[in-house]
């Protein structure tokens, strides 16, 4: 057990903290340990506000499991640790121990962009190679300026094979199957002459420089949905959720602050309320999560290592084998930071 262990936290994430700590308890059948959580404004805090500090004692064991077990892991002074924020939507913070000898300021994470400046969101085909250069593993494609010269690059490249899909991309298309700018199971090289003809014909001036993304057709019954997040009070945040047609019905989703490391990713997945969904489903082996750690803290370094990120969509992560694929990707930057 850890005692008095003095931290600063922002007004709201304490609040909702002990407010959630404390439903638990009251509404939990089960024994639970005493909820100890005290919070008061230090006379060197900052000034009240969202962003305002709050030394938060920690001596007991918070009235939540999750919360418990990251409590036990808090044992080393000096070290970075994560400690569960309850009934937000961030679900962690880290913090910097340093037991007994004064609080540690925690402030909001500096967010990296500017939430009112205009943004520039680029074309899947980029945001492809982007999240691809950092591990993030995504369907096997291919882009081309022309249908000659998508044909020659697909002819060319062993690891896209038809059945493909073809798709027509550009920094201005935001909504491609909206336009009907998707074809689906092209079986052949006439038939992907045939689409790239149509979708080429289908672009718009205001649509400028376009080209065609061919990639080969990934089919699984289980879709989930990643992201990252440039929030202007708390930083860059990750995000793993339950996707596919229920997404919006169980809004099943957990985040978590970047940088985030194995350990983080792997609590994000055993976060997830449909866990179900991540074992053995309908003859599809159980999700790879060794595989899917992998996969977010690809995506966290993306956030990390590319300048400008406001945010980043890996919607759908398609389950092949029950290791993550992702079918599509879009990011959002600083326009000072677009290549």
């Amino acid at each position: 057990m850890v005692d008095d262990v003095p931290v600063v936290i922002p007004d709201a994430a304490m609040h909702a903290m002990s407010a959630a700590a404390n439903d638990d308890a009251a509404t939990s059948a089960k024994p639970r340990a005493g909820v100890a959580v005290a919070g008061s404004h230090a006379p060197d805090a900052a000034p009240a506000g969202p962003a305002a500090a709050v030394p938060l004692t920690v001596d007991a064991t918070i009235a939540s499991a999750s919360t418990a077990r990251t409590i036990r892991r808090i044992d080393a002074p000096g070290s970075q640790r994560t400690l569960h924020i309850l009934g937000t939507g961030l679900v962690d913070r880290r913090i910097g121990l340093c037991p007994r000898t004064g609080p540690t300021r925690i402030g909001p994470v500096a967010s990296r962009g500017r939430p009112n400046a205009v943004s520039i969101t680029l074309s899947e085909a980029e945001s492809r190679r982007i999240v691809a250069r950092h591990g993030v593993p995504v369907s096997p494609f291919v882009t081309g300026t022309s249908t000659d010269e998508v044909v020659a690059a697909v002819t060319a490249d062993p690891s896209v094979r038809y059945p493909v899909v073809a798709k027509l991309c550009g920094r201005a298309i935001a909504h491609k199957t909206e336009r009907g700018l998707v074809r689906l199971r092209i079986a052949d090289e006439a038939g992907l002459r045939a689409a790239c003809d149509d979708l080429f014909a289908a672009a718009r001036p205001d649509d400028g420089a376009v080209e065609v993304l061919v990639s080969t057709m990934v089919d699984g019954n289980r879709e989930l949905i990643a992201g990252l997040n440039d929030d202007p009070q708390f930083g860059l945040t990750i995000m793993l959720g339950i996707g596919g047609i229920l997404a919006e019905a169980i809004r099943d989703v957990v985040f978590r602050l970047v940088p985030i490391d194995a350990v983080d990713a792997g609590e994000m997945i055993d976060d997830l309320a449909t866990q179900r969904l991540l074992g053995e489903f309908r003859g599809e082996p159980a999700v790879d999560r060794q595989a899917l750690t992998d996969a977010l803290v690809a995506l966290a370094t993306v956030g990390e290592a590319e300048p400008g990120i406001r945010s980043a969509d890996l919607n759908p992560l398609i389950l092949v084998d029950g290791r993550p694929v992702a079918v599509d990707a879009l990011l959002e930057i600083d326009p000072e930071a677009a290549p």
